[in-house]
């Protein structure tokens, strides 16, 4: 198979478009960057991978694939070292779990920060107008209607924009937790990354590079952002092969209790909307009463974590156990 002919379709905006390609340089697997656009996505995304979202991998057959989570399992199977994944059956199901909450919890923080100050919008509308321009619409008309048009969107998934506060909050609770570990700490779990540490650079590069959340950042969580900019410049390249322990599951219990308060009661919220066939469902929390769409894709990723919980050896998952608080 002739690697260098993997191709990904990208976007500079997209926070798992960042997280599929490092993964990929990390691997050593040479690929093709292709800048999505409605072209692009009409004649080669949609059609091989199926999908809308980016990013999208055509692989050397011609097949496609979707998914920055179902990329990085493909790019670890090609190329099993280096890992992405500890061996130890523990720390291997931390990882996955913190992927999923980077994925899915955090990229909700970030796109809700984006869309709803407007320096960060008219930066983001800027680069998508010039990246959508088609002779339809202009890059100005676009430049003038994006910014409305997706703040209306974010804020339709939150539940209106009053509750755009909660998320400035969460963002402050995430990072202040993440700053104090990585005072501490290389990566997430030790001296060398792992695919939660793809997971939270993706969503993180894209919010310190936002004026807004990228200027908190940089004054309130000066450990975290040196993380993010350390790994945009390759410390995850030179940090492949990094010797040392895994660090204790205990260590991480300060942000696992980030996941408690917030991605369990969101999941499992979503799962009963679903089971019911609701379109909605409520979440409460800080004070703050969010209406959000119910959603079979969060449903089906919730799930394959719980099938790896229920997986686990019976003394793994007891020091699973002992510093997540797992919801029943």
């Amino acid at each position: 198979m002739d690697e260098a002919a993997h191709k990904l379709i990208v976007s500079v905006l997209s926070p798992f478009s960042d997280k599929a390609q490092a993964i990929f340089r990390y691997k050593g697997i040479p690929f093709e960057r292709i800048e999505n656009n409605p072209k692009v996505s009409a004649e080669l995304l949609v059609p091989r991978t199926g999908r809308h979202l980016v990013p999208g991998l055509i692989k050397p057959d011609g097949s496609g694939l979707g998914d920055s989570s179902r990329i990085a399992e493909y790019a670890e199977r090609l190329r099993p070292d280096p890992r992405l994944l500890p061996r130890e059956p523990r720390l291997e199901f931390l990882t996955y779990l913190l992927e999923d909450f980077f994925d899915e919890w955090l990229t909700k923080v970030m796109f809700c920060l984006r869309w709803t100050f407007p320096a960060d919008g008219e930066r983001a509308a800027t680069t998508l107008a010039r990246l959508m321009t088609t002779p339809e619409s202009s890059e100005e008309q676009l430049r003038e209607i994006l910014p409305k048009r997706l703040r209306k969107q974010m804020h339709s998934l939150i539940g209106g924009e009053q509750n755009a506060p909660f998320f400035e909050q969460e963002f402050q609770r995430i990072y202040e937790t993440l700053d104090a570990h990585f005072a501490a700490h290389r990566y997430l779990l030790g001296p060398r990354p792992t695919l939660a540490d793809f997971a939270l650079w993706g969503q993180s590069k894209q919010l310190l590079d936002d004026p807004t959340a990228g200027g908190w950042m940089r004054r309130d969580y000066l450990h975290a952002a040196r993380w993010v900019e350390r790994f945009t410049a390759g410390s995850y390249l030179a940090d492949a092969q990094a010797t040392g322990d895994w660090i204790n599951p205990s260590v991480t219990e300060p942000i696992l209790r980030r996941l408690e308060s917030s991605y369990f009661p969101w999941v499992l919220g979503n799962r009963h909307a679903v089971a019911a066939g609701s379109k909605t469902f409520r979440f409460q929390a800080e004070g703050f009463v969010i209406d959000f769409p119910a959603g079979g894709y969060l449903e089906k990723c919730f799930a394959a974590i719980e099938e790896r919980h229920r997986a686990l050896p019976a003394d793994e998952r007891r020091v699973v156990d002992a510093v997540v608080r797992w919801p029943t």
